[in-house]
């Protein structure tokens, strides 16, 4: 199975939980804000947020210009194209000490 179905396999798993979980807060925060006044344009627009197509944008650099625009080229590695690859940025992970926490004496914890 390629990384591409996996996700998508995942995507339409969570797809349902979330709008089942999530569509009344919605509706409910839509009206009591007064953005919509009827119960079905709540309806409808809550819907459209849970279903509606979402755009699959993996394939385009994530460099910037020089004027500060995204850049449109195809990502070649790393999500970057060739002219942009010097703006990739390995992950930094910040280094634990174990399972240790320090903490300084004589300062009670809320524990």
């Amino acid at each position: 199975m390629h990384e591409d179905e996996y996700a998508q396999m995942i995507v339409d798993a969570v797809r349902p939980i979330n709008r089942e979980y999530y569509s009344d807060k919605v509706k409910y925060w839509l009206i009591k804000s007064d953005i919509v006044l009827d119960d079905e344009k709540a309806d409808r627009l809550v819907t459209h947020i849970f279903e509606g197509k979402t755009p699959e944008n993996k394939n385009i650099c994530k460099g910037r210009l020089a004027n500060g625009k995204r850049c449109k080229k195809p990502a070649r590695e790393n999500g970057y194209c060739g002219f942009h690859q010097k703006q990739y940025r390995p992950p930094t992970g910040t280094q634990v000490n174990g399972n240790r926490v320090v903490r300084p004496k004589n300062i009670p914890t809320l524990l």
